[in-house]
């Protein structure tokens, strides 16, 4: 058996004894960190996918139509062009002790005449108030966007490779989540050269020119490819400086203007920030149906949780991927087409979190 997930409970010890004194306490009294939602992945439609890769092909033909002549004259070549995701392999493994605070405040949450410990409170309280969170904030902070997916496990030391997007950790580690699929940000780069990029330059930290950015972004994509668009993705802070800067811009000498979201006079096309993207300039538009989440199985997220003598294992596996099906339908600005050396070290230092 390999070592216990750590339950910390010095500090109580410390503050009120290590015995259990029932005082009324409930798991009220426990005042829970605030997790972060996910908000990307939402937008992505959930497509059932019974092997580990997606396969997708965009499918195009020239012109059909001519003039008439008597001549038979075969016009209109197609072509399709593949491409495939790899779903992200993602597991959870904890091993709880929960014998450890039964001589504390927390002795609540233990359950003494009942021999199996997996049916203590403490555990469905940990798996829903605390587990199942967490690991959705870890999508979400650290895999959405981030997550670059481990190539291979090796004998030798880890590796990681921009270039060739090699990354390779040492076998029978600990992995950090970003480890397990590909986020956005690394699919735009992986698919750069199929994507339509817009040259920005550097985005304006003023808030009026930024805001002047984004619309100048918007109508650089053609009408009919504009159509039909939704979401400006970028990071929280861009999307409070975008709404910052159509207040200052629309909203001191002219008529006043309700949503400040929307871009020009399109209130299809709204700006909208993502958790995910924290500490990203990258912004990037498709249409809602070209964005997809592959999944591997319909018991996605589902924990297995047995007892162990005096220990509990919770556990479970699943696979999802995020997927942009055409690169051809998707725009990105000309910022952060490669790592920087900063979010290598930020991102993929090979330390598991």
């Amino acid at each position: 058996m390999g070592e216990f997930t750590e339950i910390e409970i010095q500090e109580i010890v410390d503050q009120w004894g290590q015995v259990y004194v029932p005082e009324g306490q409930t798991t009220k009294d426990i005042k829970k960190m605030i997790f972060t939602e996910d908000d990307l992945s939402a937008d992505f439609t959930r497509v059932p996918n019974e092997g580990s890769i997606y396969k997708s092909t965009y499918t195009t033909i020239d012109e059909v139509l001519q003039a008439f002549q008597l001549p038979f004259l075969p016009k209109g070549d197609i072509a399709f062009a593949p491409i495939q995701y790899q779903l992200g392999q993602f597991k959870v493994d904890v091993t709880l002790a929960p014998d450890k605070f039964r001589r504390s405040w927390l002795g609540f949450l233990a359950k003494l005449d009942e021999v199996d410990r997996a049916k203590w409170p403490f555990i469905r309280w940990y798996v829903m108030e605390m587990l199942m969170p967490k690991q959705q904030e870890d999508f979400i902070k650290k895999v959405a966007y981030y997550g670059w997916e481990v190539t291979a496990f090796v004998a030798a030391a880890a590796a990681v490779d921009p270039e060739t997007f090699v990354r390779q950790f040492i076998e029978g580690e600990v992995t950090p989540a970003n480890a397990a699929m590909d986020g956005i940000g690394t699919v735009l780069k992986k698919i750069q050269a199929r994507t339509n990029v817009i040259t920005v330059g550097a985005w304006s930290t003023d808030a009026e020119t930024y805001c002047t950015q984004v619309e100048n972004f918007i109508k650089a994509i053609p009408h009919e490819f504009r159509d039909g668009l939704d979401y400006l993705y970028c990071s929280k802070a861009r999307h409070e400086l975008y709404r910052e800067g159509k207040r200052l811009k629309y909203n001191i000498n002219y008529a006043q203007v309700t949503d400040l979201d929307t871009v020009n006079e399109n209130e299809s096309i709204k700006v909208k920030g993502t958790f995910a993207q924290k500490g990203s300039d990258k912004h990037w538009i498709t249409r809602p149906g070209n964005r997809t989440k592959p999944v591997q199985s319909e018991k996605t997220n589902s924990l297995l949780i047995e007892r162990n003598k005096r220990v509990v294992d919770i556990y479970g596996d699943w696979a999802y991927c995020l997927a942009l099906d055409v690169p051809e339908l998707v725009y990105q600005c000309d910022n952060e087409l490669e790592w920087t050396e900063a979010q290598l070290l930020e991102h993929y230092d090979f330390v598991a979190e």
